[in-house]
Formats: structure tokens, sequence, C-alpha cells
């Protein structure tokens, strides 16, 4: 029982930020996004980030 409930957990190590779960979470951390956009793209020298807010519907 305990090797099936092992191999249905996810290899974290393994991910990456291709699985839409992983990245969403990324994306809504401006500590984290800003880390994975430095790294990503070191020729940007990016400061910082601003996350914009949709248009609301009345």
């Amino acid at each position: 029982m305990q090797e099936a409930i092992k191999r249905m957990q996810p290899d974290w190590e393994n991910i990456g930020l291709a699985n839409d779960f992983l990245f969403g979470k990324v994306m809504k951390d401006p500590k984290l996004c800003l880390e994975m956009l430095r790294r990503a793209l070191p020729e940007l020298d990016i400061e910082r980030i601003e996350y914009v807010e949709s248009q609301k519907k009345h």
C-alpha cells in the first residue's frame, strides 16, 4: 500500500515549469516570479514585476 501511494506522489525534483500547477504557483508569488524571470532572461536585467488586474465586468 505504501509503495502505491509513493508512486502516485509527484516527483517534485523533475516536474519543471511546464507543469501548469507549478507554473501558476510561481507566477502568483512575486519573489518567485521575479527570480524565475531573472534566471530565464538574464540579458534583460529585470528589476521588478507588476501584476495587472483584468478588466472587471459590471
